[in-house]
Formats: C-alpha cells, sequence, structure tokens
C-alpha cells in the first residue's frame, strides 16, 4: 500500500525554504553593500591623507608673504626684505634675531624667484610628501632650509632669502634615498636626475653674482643629514647618529658666523 506526502505539508517546507533563502540573499546582499560603502569611505580617507597638505601650506605662505613685500614697497627692496625676515647677520649678532634662519625659506626675491621656487616645491614636495608622510616632510623641508640658512649666516655676510636652501635640501633627499634603499630603481633614476639639476645649480652658482652658494652647499648638507634623521633603516642607530651630527654641524655654523671669523662671499 502506497502513502503518498501531504501536499499542503510539502507546499509548506518548500515555501520555508524559499523564504529563508530569499533571507540569506538579503542579508548577503546587505553585507556587500556594506563592504563596498566602507571600501569608498577608505579610497576617500586615503586619497584625503595623500594630498601634499604640507607642500600646499608652503606655497600658499610663501604667496601670501610675497604679496605683503610687495604691497609694502617690494620683494627686492633691502628694508622690506629686512623687514619681513630676510637673513641679515648684524641683525642676528646684534639683536639676537634667531628667527631669521628659518623665516628667510619663505620670502622671494622679485617674481621668477618666487615662480621659479614654487614650481619645483610643488612638483619635488608633492612627491617627497607622499613618501615620507605630512610630519616628515615638513621636518625634511625646514632642516634642509635652516642649515642653508646657518652655512648662509657662517659664510656669507650679504642679505638672502628664499626656498632654494629647502629646495636643496630636497634635491639631496633623492640622493640619500637611493643610498638607503639601492634596490628600487624608480628612486635611483629620480636621484640621478636630480643629482645633475644640484650639479647645473651649483655651476651656474659660481658662474652668476647675487647667488648664495654657501647657503645652497647648506641646504644640501641639512637635506642629506635629515633624510637619515627620519628614515628608519636596519642600522637601529643611525637616526640617532645624523641627529647628532645635524646638531653639532649647525652648533658649529652659528659659532663661525656669530664671532664673525671667516666670510667667503662667492
Amino acid at each position: 500500500m502506497f502513502f503518498m506526502k501531504n501536499p499542503m505539508k510539502i507546499n509548506q517546507r518548500a515555501r520555508n525554504f524559499s523564504l529563508l533563502g530569499a533571507r540569506y540573499v538579503i542579508l548577503y546582499d546587505s553585507l556587500c553593500k556594506i563592504e563596498e560603502d566602507d571600501m569608498v569611505q577608505n579610497r576617500k580617507l586615503a586619497s584625503i591623507q595623500n594630498k601634499p597638505y604640507v607642500t600646499y601650506a608652503i606655497i600658499i605662505i610663501t604667496v601670501i608673504v610675497y604679496i605683503m613685500m610687495t604691497l609694502s614697497g617690494g620683494s627686492q627692496n633691502t628694508e622690506v626684505l629686512i623687514q619681513y625676515g630676510a637673513k641679515f647677520n648684524f641683525a642676528i649678532i646684534y639683536f639676537n634675531q634667531w628667527w631669521r634662519l628659518i623665516t628667510p625659506m619663505f620670502l622671494h626675491i622679485g617674481l621668477a624667484h618666487i615662480l621659479f621656487n614654487l614650481l619645483i616645491v610643488y612638483y619635488l614636495g608633492s612627491n617627497l610628501e607622499y613618501f615620507f608622510g605630512h610630519f616628515k616632510y615638513a621636518l625634511l623641508y625646514l632642516l634642509g632650509g635652516i642649515m642653508g640658512n646657518i652655512f648662509s649666516f657662517a659664510f656669507n655676510i650679504s642679505i638672502s632669502a628664499g626656498a632654494s636652501t629647502a629646495i636643496f635640501g630636497l634635491f639631496m633627499s633623492t640622493i640619500a634615498l637611493s643610498r638607503i634603499y639601492p634596490n628600487r630603481i624608480q628612486i635611483q633614476n629620480i636621484a640621478s636626475q636630480y643629482g645633475l639639476l644640484i650639479g647645473l645649480n651649483i655651476f651656474i652658482g659660481i658662474l652668476s653674482t647675487g647667488i648664495d652658494n654657501m647657503g645652497h652647499l647648506g641646504g644640501l648638507v641639512g637635506g642629506y643629514l635629515a633624510t637619515y634623521m627620519i628614515t628608519k633603516t636596519h642600522n637601529p642607530g643611525s637616526q640617532l647618529k645624523y641627529t647628532l651630527i645635524y646638531i653639532a654641524i649647525a652648533l658649529l655654523g652659528i659659532f663661525w658666523g656669530y664671532n664673525e671669523i671667516f666670510y667667503i662671499n662667492f
């Protein structure tokens, strides 16, 4: 004797499985939507974090200062340059205005000077800020510029201003990175390009007048040392070592300039 299953129970069970399957599909779609939204948010966050905000800030500050100098009598006016913080040895020595070792990197003498320098800051600075991160890049820029101004203070009695000290520090940072990461082909290629640019600028500086070559040299020294100061290498003591070397050279330069022992006017 054959017994037939109750068709109503079969249909009810099938209906239950269908409802359960639909719930799983809805849940799966919801989870996928949440994951997709998270990915979009993470991409937006990464995009925001990777923007070169420090580079933008440097450019904005420099442009504002240039406009103020222009309105005050002109960026090529000696009195205006001194007023806004150019490197002026007399004021540093006799009035202890040591902040003049920082402010000159935000001043420029003439329109061509600021346009050329800010163009380099934008392109090279953006790349280095992406590589190092905002804080370390800011340190690199400032430490290169400060060392350049210390060299200028020690060996050049002329009034000077410009971001070139910091820019030469950025140039030299690419050379230092090529030594830290010898197997990265892209870094090696960039370093070779900027190495040629360093040599060309030094050559032009020697042949020209009115260029603070000692400031550029100090920027190279500061940028090289600062790169090792902010980069972790396989040698755990290297950051401390290069920090101490930087401090020693900076103090020696300040002592040299303060006592007016020698001035080399290249």
